[in-house]
């Protein structure tokens, strides 16, 4: 199989060409003076297998549009099948209309790559994988919380609790407790504004347990604080939590680094290497994706 790496995730794209089942293409990716994106593939692709690699990281637009001129410029060189790899896909916490006058942009960017022709997409952690039973594009949906799993297992104790903070985070948790044979306590959600939400605890106990958290992203952190702080007044003993996704927005790495969290484990479907702190923990999907791809070829 051939991997061309769009210009959003160097990083994860050389973990994935350490392996024999992918081969790196040349490309040619620069701008014209005005602006627009100057892209050539270099590499001969006739009857070939590709994988596309772009995560919607800032600038997202860009990434998008880069994404389908690679994608359209494969299929001129006989690609085949061709395969969005889309670590983390922007847009798709925008899975409906929630005000009228607004577009379901999760919708616009699967119809966009529909009309390219992408033969299969290949995406971590959906903020709704329910949206997913629309759309007739061939799917492949990984889940990061193997990757918790096996990375928890050998430290977890009989005072061990997973902590749904909101309904959004309710299946994830579940099955997470499930996998590690753990008791589940939920919590209900009130956003009073952007940076303002308060908690309150509708089943279970938190008090002196190890608590986990498990969800598939997070940008500014406001709801894993504001839990934090109510943890650390009702006596639980520490605070894990694990994010699929996590953009480290603003003042979000120090203000973790600050809180009563204990460990923050995330993965690297979302490029962020410039982000590090003593209590940060990133585990590569990239064996997860190798896998994936294995049973495609």
């Amino acid at each position: 199989m051939i991997l061309l790496a769009g210009s959003s995730h160097p990083q994860l794209a050389r973990r994935l060409t350490r392996s024999s089942l992918l081969t790196r293409a040349k490309l040619h990716l620069s701008h014209f003076p005005n602006g627009e994106k100057n892209i050539r593939i270099l590499t001969p692709l006739q009857h070939q297998p590709v994988v596309i690699l772009q995560s919607f990281s800032p600038p997202i637009d860009e990434h998008i549009i880069e994404l389908a001129l690679l994608t359209n410029a494969a299929k001129h060189l006989g690609a085949f099948p061709v395969i969005a790899l889309i670590p983390w896909f922007g847009y798709s916490p925008q899975h409906q209309i929630f005000t009228p006058g607004q577009p379901n942009s999760f919708q616009v960017i699967i119809t966009l790559l529909q009309s390219l022709g992408v033969d299969h997409l290949l995406t971590f952690d959906l903020h709704s994988p329910s949206s997913l039973t629309a759309i007739s594009l061939p799917t492949t949906h990984l889940s990061a919380l193997p990757l918790f799993t096996r990375y928890l297992k050998p430290h977890l104790s009989p005072d061990h609790i997973v902590v749904a903070p909101d309904a959004g985070s309710l299946v994830p948790s579940q099955k997470q407790a499930q996998l590690l044979h753990l008791p589940l306590a939920t919590f209900t959600k009130t956003r009073r504004s952007n940076s303002q939400v308060s908690l309150q605890l509708t089943s279970g106990s938190i008090a002196h347990q190890h608590v986990l958290v498990f969800d598939d992203f997070t940008s500014t952190g406001n709801t894993l604080l504001h839990l934090s702080r109510y943890l650390a007044q009702h006596q639980a003993q520490s605070l894990t939590v694990c994010i699929t996704h996590a953009f480290f927005v603003g003042d979000s790495a120090s203000r973790f680094q600050a809180s009563f969290i204990s460990r923050f484990i995330t993965t690297d479907t979302y490029p962020t290497p410039e982000i590090s702190f003593p209590k940060l923990t990133r585990l590569s999907v990239a064996p997860t994706i190798l896998e994936a791809l294995q049973s495609l070829n």
